[in-house]
């Protein structure tokens, strides 16, 4: 089987936690996670972008303005 390259990922601005990419239905999204891979509670903002391109959502997230 043929291992998919992550995209890389720019931690959270607001926390620094490590970010994570994940197919929900039709769309991409990516947000902040904890240390189980789950969504992070304790980052104040808890930010994520949502589209239907992966290539998109990672864009916006490695881009956003803090």
């Amino acid at each position: 089987m043929k291992k998919t390259k992550q995209p890389k990922l720019k931690p959270c601005p607001f926390c620094g936690g490590k970010a994570n990419i994940r197919k929900l239905n039709s769309l991409w999204h990516v947000g902040c996670i904890d240390e189980d891979g789950d969504v992070n509670f304790n980052c104040p903002i808890n930010p994520y972008t949502l589209d239907g391109s992966k290539r998109n959502s990672v864009k916006d997230w490695n881009g956003r303005a803090c």
